[in-house]
C-alpha cells in the first residue's frame, strides 16, 4: 500500500504514491515481476535517509517495504536482496537529473508487526492458521493491503458486503475475502496473491465449490488490480458491473 511521507523536513519532491507507482511500473517494464508483486502486496513508504553537502547539498531518500511475516519467511536472503536491489535501481532511475534530491538505494524489506486481539474475539479473520490476517483496518482484519483498498472501495458503493466472513458447512470452515449481497443475488470475491491464497488451482476449486454449488457467483481478482486506491475503485466497479450482468442473465 502506498502511504504518505511522515517526515516533515525536508519535503519529498514528489507525491509519494505517484513516485512509488512509477517505480513499480518501471519494474514491470523491466520484467522484474516478483519485485512488482512484493510492492503490490506490501506497504511501501518513502523514508528520508540523509543529507550530504555535495553539489550544493543533496537529500537522499530510501524505500521501506513492510510485508507479512508469511511472505517475509518465504523470501530467501538472496531473493530479498535481489528485490531490494531491483527496487533501488528503479528508484534511482526515477530520480535522474533532479537537483537537490537523490534515491540513495537503501531499499529494505521488513516483516510487518502482527496484530494480536485477545479480548476482542470475533468470527472474522482467523480460520487459516498458516495465513492469519495481520492487518487491522476499521476494526476488521485483512491479509493484504490489496484487500484493505478493495474494502474501502466497496464501502463507497451502494452494496451490502462482508469482508473475510466465516462460513460453516458441518465442521468445515471457509473464509472468503468478500461476500456481496445485492438485489437477492450473491457474489464471492477472492483477491489472489501470496499473502492471501497461495494454494494450487485444484485446492482453490475445492475450497470454493460449496459456494458455487449454492448458486453463488465466484470472481477472482489479482492483488495487482488493487495496487492503489484508484485501481481498487476501478476493480470494485468492474466487479459490480459483472454482478449486474450476472443478475440480468438469471
Amino acid at each position: 500500500m502506498y502511504s504518505t511521507l511522515t517526515a516533515t523536513e525536508p519535503k519529498f519532491p514528489f507525491d509519494p504514491a505517484t513516485y512509488l507507482a512509477s517505480v513499480k511500473r518501471l519494474l514491470a517494464a523491466k520484467g522484474q515481476t516478483y519485485a512488482v508483486e512484493v510492492l503490490s502486496i506490501g506497504k511501501a513508504n518513502v523514508v528520508y535517509g540523509e543529507y550530504d553537502n555535495i553539489d550544493g547539498g543533496v537529500n537522499f531518500w530510501d524505500i521501506s517495504i513492510s510485508v507479512s511475516i508469511e511472505t517475509y519467511a518465504k523470501l530467501t536472503k538472496e531473493s530479498r536482496e535481489t528485490i531490494q536491489q531491483q527496487v533501488s535501481e528503479a528508484a534511482r532511475d526515477m530520480f535522474q537529473n533532479y537537483q537537490g534530491h537523490h534515491a540513495a538505494g537503501g531499499t529494505s524489506i521488513v516483516p510487518a508487526m502482527v496484530v494480536v486481539a485477545v479480548a476482542n474475539v470475533n468470527n472474522q479473520g482467523g480460520v487459516n492458521p498458516e495465513h492469519p490476517p495481520h492487518i487491522k483496518h476499521d476494526g476488521l482484519k485483512f491479509r493484504s493491503w490489496a484487500e484493505v483498498r478493495l474494502y474501502k472501495a466497496f464501502k463507497q458503493r451502494d452494496v451490502t458486503f462482508a469482508p473475510l466472513a466465516l462460513f460453516m458447512r458441518g465442521n468445515v470452515r471457509r473464509e472468503p475475502d468478500f461476500f456481496i449481497i445485492k438485489d437477492g443475488f450473491m457474489m464471492l470475491v477472492e483477491v489472489d496473491g501470496p499473502d492471501t491464497h497461495p494454494e494450487k488451482p485444484v485446492e482453490a476449486e475445492r475450497r470454493l465449490a460449496p459456494f458455487r454449488d449454492e448458486g453463488v457467483r465466484v470472481e477472482r481478482v489479482s492483488a495487482s488490480e488493487c495496487d492503489n486506491d484508484e485501481d481498487a475503485k476501478r476493480c470494485a466497479d468492474r466487479l459490480l458491473t459483472k454482478f449486474e450482468r450476472y443478475r440480468a442473465q438469471r
